[in-house]
């Protein structure tokens, strides 16, 4: 009978500690990877986990609202303990602009676009198609 009362009560403490104490709640979100992206962006999509517990920290549907920015090519996000979300962002890199009104569009290398801008950045080279 002892056994079995040591037994659950380390169980329940177990729980108690990474559900109910403030010590294994998520206080800190660090943000990787960000160039083009604005980081508060991102840090207001993750805000809404902070003060809940690490262990039931939202990571795949924080990962899924950070990959509908067109410039996102992937992005990871793990837990460390005992409080903080790592967000690690691996964004699309515009390897050329396409004129398009006057603005250009600025397309990675699967020709996805990532971008308008007015101006082509340093080293990416503005395509020009004449369709005649």
């Amino acid at each position: 009978m002892f056994v079995l009362l040591l037994i659950v009560s380390v169980v329940l403490g177990l729980v108690w500690f990474f559900l109910g104490s403030s010590w294994m709640r998520v206080r800190y979100v660090d943000i990787a990877g960000t160039h083009r992206l604005d980081t508060s962006e991102v840090y207001a999509i993750a805000r809404g986990q902070i003060g809940i517990p690490l262990l039931l920290a939202g990571t795949d549907e924080l990962a899924t609202s950070i990959r509908k920015y067109p410039v996102v090519r992937s992005v990871e996000v793990e837990r460390s303990w005992p409080s903080t979300l790592r967000i690690e962002i691996d964004e699309r890199i515009p390897v050329a602009a396409l004129p398009y009104g006057r603005n250009l569009r600025l397309v990675d290398e699967e020709g996805v676009v990532v971008g308008q801008q007015k101006q082509a950045p340093d080293g990416v080279p503005v395509l020009r198609v004449n369709l005649d």
